[in-house]
């Protein structure tokens, strides 16, 4: 007899003991509503960080172009300069970068 009370205790014990961690958590279970709410503020934030990192690409591409048609309108003579170095030192460079190559024996292209 004594060792059923004194196992109904323990489980008397132990039922209370899980109550009280249940208090301490709290309810961490959200409502649909909660879900919903949380949800149409996370689309906005995504909406928002869209919208400015399309307003950022666009500026920046802006950019660009405007920079190269400036620098092919007013000065044409840069531009040309640029692609005959270009045209110069690349192969200079491709021909350094296959001679290191052959050297090391590891591909650097």
């Amino acid at each position: 007899m004594k060792q059923k009370e004194k196992q109904y205790h323990q489980i008397e014990k132990l039922k209370q003991d899980w109550n009280q961690l249940d208090e301490l958590a709290g309810n961490p279970s959200l409502s649909t509503i909660e879900m919903k709410q949380q949800l149409e503020v996370y689309q906005e934030k995504q909406k928002k960080r869209f919208y400015k990192e399309l307003v950022i690409f666009f500026a920046t591409a802006v950019l660009i172009l405007s920079c190269f048609i400036i620098s092919f309108v007013q000065v044409p003579v840069l531009f040309i300069v640029i692609e005959i170095g270009a045209m110069i030192l690349g192969p200079i460079v491709y021909f350094a970068l296959v001679k290191r190559k052959n050297k090391e024996g590891k591909v650097l292209l």
